[in-house]
C-alpha cells in the first residue's frame, strides 16, 4: 500500500499515478535504471548501457504524484 504524500508547497495531499512510456504502439509504466547510460543515436532513440542492452532486472517501477491544487508532479522509484 501506498503512504500518503503532501505537497511541499500547498501542504495538500497528493494523488499517486503513472506517467505512461508511448513507444512502438505499446504502452507501459515508467522505469528508473540505475547509472547514466548513453543514448543510441537509432531513428528510434533507444537507450542501451554499455552492453548495447539494457539490464530490465534492474529497473524499478516509477510512481508519480500530482497536487491536486498547484500541478506539482514528484515521482519516485521503489522496490517492489
Amino acid at each position: 500500500m501506498l503512504q500518503a504524500k503532501f505537497c511541499p508547497d500547498c501542504q495538500t495531499e497528493m494523488q499517486s499515478g503513472v506517467i505512461p512510456d508511448l513507444a512502438h504502439g505499446v504502452t507501459a509504466t515508467t522505469k528508473w535504471l540505475p547509472g547514466t547510460p548513453p543514448f543510441d543515436t537509432t531513428f528510434w532513440g533507444n537507450l542501451k548501457d554499455r552492453d548495447g542492452r539494457l539490464h530490465h532486472s534492474t529497473s524499478l517501477p516509477v510512481i508519480t504524484w500530482r497536487c491536486p491544487d498547484c500541478g506539482l508532479l514528484r515521482s519516485y522509484a521503489h522496490e517492489s
